[in-house]
């Protein structure tokens, strides 16, 4: 587990209204996240002068806020007439890959302060109501982790509130779980699963407005104590009417079948997974099961009261279905790209002309935040266009790399010299796909620079 470092984050109010940041799309941690402004406390901390303001308030943590206010906006806590209360505490959950133990404080100005926005660390600042922001999260189009979705839910009923005891608590907390909704309407519990490194987690999401049917979707967990923790997700969530399946890799649906089986639920997956599933686990492995084939286009659920739909991403794997709402506020992508390590494309299922295809595709649908199975809500499709450039920029270097005469072997060995050898088995087969597509394009086009 991820060592949590100690961090603060600074609410500033003004009346009624409150200001909020969204951090740059470049930053490693949680980003294009709507936040309060703060960072990590450093051991140097220069200890802030005392002050009525500061009663009571741990000093190295008001010392680092001090800093990072001064940084980020260009605000002087130390000299501004203010209040300042401690709302409360949270810890990043255990699976993600930066993990903070955050001081939450509440900062009471009579005037809104000039501000000067630091663009290496957030996008924009807006000031508003709490209620209105908390709105916005309600509608899909607010992406934020859980302490930000207390403090704004505990603000809409108090705007004066300066203490949120529940904080840090995030819903299934007590059951031993870490369920997120970065986007209203987007459950996910990340599950320890059988995957390849260096992910270790598969997400399991459960979609569906209330009171309607409710779909489960890849759920893989590793072994028992992680499908206790699946079971225990569902008791207090919500039954789904049906397991959805992204495609036929066993990380995302390791157990599935037993849990279709002892819940009475059908399992849906495109034609081609189904195929894949039988013919790789036996005729036995989907026994007593009703099978419902999904094609591009067909409606899944509804979420925020509009229709859910699959959409066909062929390329990692064949069958492969994404998922998306309506009004485009997400889209699970699956495997087509990893917040965690690199998307592998083999034989047989593997197809990188395919995949390329998919990732345009997944570009030209443009939803407000993409979410993989392996890693966190990312907004917008920033990491769709880093992936279709490095895929790109990896063919160019492959295809010149086989003019000059090398083999799969020597080409993997120049340009994976930074990447663990233990890996290159996983990058031989991404290099075959690329070879294997150069090869059809210029079947395709024989008056074109080939391969020698």
């Amino acid at each position: 587990m991820t060592q949590a470092r100690a961090a603060v984050a600074g609410l500033l109010c003004v009346g009624d209204e409150i200001l909020l940041v969204r951090r740059n799309p470049e930053q490693p941690a949680f980003p294009g996240y709507w936040s309060c402004p703060g960072g990590k406390v450093e051991r140097n901390e220069a200890t802030p002068p005392p002050r009525a303001a500061y009663c009571g308030l741990d000093t190295l943590a008001l010392a680092a806020l001090a800093r990072e206010l001064d940084e980020e906006l260009g605000f002087d806590l130390h000299g501004a007439d203010c209040r300042v209360h401690l709302l409360g505490r949270a810890v990043t959950p255990h699976y993600a890959p930066r993990r903070f133990d955050t001081l939450f404080f509440r900062i009471d100005l009579a005037a809104k302060p000039a501000l000067r926005l630091d663009a290496r660390e957030h996008a924009e600042m807006v000031w508003g109501r709490a209620a209105d922001f908390w709105q916005r999260f309600l509608d899909g189009q607010l992406l934020c982790v859980s302490p930000l979705q207390r403090l704004l839910a505990t603000l809409t009923q108090d705007p004066q509130a300066t203490c949120v005891p529940d904080l840090g608590e995030r819903p299934g907390q007590a059951q031993g779980l870490d369920l997120t909704e970065p986007l209203h309407g987007l459950r996910m519990l990340p599950l320890r699963s059988h995957t390849l490194p260096p992910a270790t987690h598969t997400n399991a999401f459960l979609l569906g407005d209330a009171g309607t049917p409710q779909i489960l979707v890849d759920p893989s967990p590793a072994g028992a104590e992680e499908y206790r923790r699946l079971g225990a997700f569902l008791d207090a969530f919500g039954a789904p009417q049906a397991v959805f399946l992204t495609h036929h890799h066993p990380d995302h649906h390791e157990q599935a079948p037993r849990l279709a089986r002892e819940r009475g639920l059908p399992m849906w997956m495109s034609a081609d997974t189904e195929q894949r599933l039988r013919a790789r686990w036996g005729a036995d492995y989907l026994r007593g099961i009703e099978v419902r084939q999904i094609a591009d286009g067909d409606t899944l659920c509804t979420s925020l009261g509009r229709p859910v739909r699959a959409v066909a991403v062929p390329g990692h794997d064949a069958g492969h279905l994404a998922i998306l709402p309506e009004g485009r506020e997400w889209m699970i992508v699956g495997d087509l790209y990893q917040g965690v390590g690199t998307v592998v494309i083999a034989r047989p299922e593997g197809n990188m002309r395919d995949y390329l295809a998919s990732l345009e595709k997944v570009l030209a649908l443009a939803p407000a935040a993409t979410v993989p199975s392996h890693g966190i809500a990312l907004p917008g499709t920033l990491q769709i266009e880093r992936t279709l450039a490095h895929r790109r920029e990896r063919e160019r270097a492959i295809k010149a790399l086989r003019q000059q005469g090398l083999d799969a072997d020597a080409i993997v060995a120049r340009l994976y010299q930074a990447v663990p050898k233990a890996l290159w088995g996983l990058a031989r087969m991404n290099v075959e796909a690329h070879l294997e597509k150069l090869a059809l394009d210029r079947a395709e086009k024989p008056d074109a620079e080939g391969m020698s």
